[in-house]
């Protein structure tokens, strides 16, 4: 899903990709300078895998609070050079922190049958 993200002060925009499978929460280097955060940009030394088993360099990590929707939202993302068409990736800890995992777990019953969905480990 797509959705609108903002900075701290809402005077910037840029999209984000609302990923479910997502372990990782990122921006790409554009958005940073799109949201007026890329000064904050640290060192950071790692290698992410990407959903097509590619090995992906980070660039640095940022600790922003940014605007979801309604929601207001502060984590360390990791800044990557690029990220497909969108200028970041949300994750699942944003979703735990708003409780939208088991609504989307929730849904998923009422529409496939409780009985065909169940949680996993």
């Amino acid at each position: 899903m797509i959705t609108k993200v903002q900075n701290a002060d809402k005077t910037r925009s840029i999209q984000g990709l609302l990923d479910t499978g997502a372990n990782t929460e990122a921006l790409s280097m554009q958005a940073c300078k799109d949201l007026g955060i890329a000064d904050k940009i640290e060192e950071c030394t790692a290698r992410i895998s990407v959903a097509d088993d590619r090995d992906v360099v980070v660039a640095g990590k940022v600790r922003a609070k940014i605007n979801i929707g309604n929601v207001t939202y502060e984590n360390e993302f990791l800044v990557l050079d690029e990220i497909n068409d969108y200028g970041m990736m949300i994750g699942t800890r944003f979703m735990q922190s708003e409780n939208l995992m088991s609504k989307i777990y929730d849904l998923m019953q009422s529409k496939l049958g409780a009985e065909n969905v169940k949680r996993g480990n």
